[in-house]
């Protein structure tokens, strides 16, 4: 992935955008570049995934989403003894 696809990619999570909507707008000039740019993303993320790597961007994501999930709760819950 080149380094405009990463700062995207980037940017993806840590603005914490809504990616489906991100890609259904419209912009003037066309959005051939979103199919573009998503299919990469899309072959990056699946890339990752398929060899259980992350980097730190989907790690946050990955984490934030545990968090207001309430899968981290139990963990909370006991660290607070400390």
């Amino acid at each position: 992935m080149n380094e405009l696809m990463y700062n995207i990619w980037e940017r993806r999570y840590q603005d914490l955008m809504d990616w489906k909507k991100y890609l259904s707008n419209k912009v003037p000039g066309g959005d051939g570049w979103k199919e573009c740019v998503r299919d990469a993303i899309a072959a990056y993320e699946a890339e990752l995934r398929s060899n259980s790597f992350v980097d730190f961007s989907l790690l946050e994501a990955v984490i934030l989403e545990r968090i207001t999930g309430g899968s981290f709760r139990t963990f909370f819950l006991k660290s607070r003894s400390f």
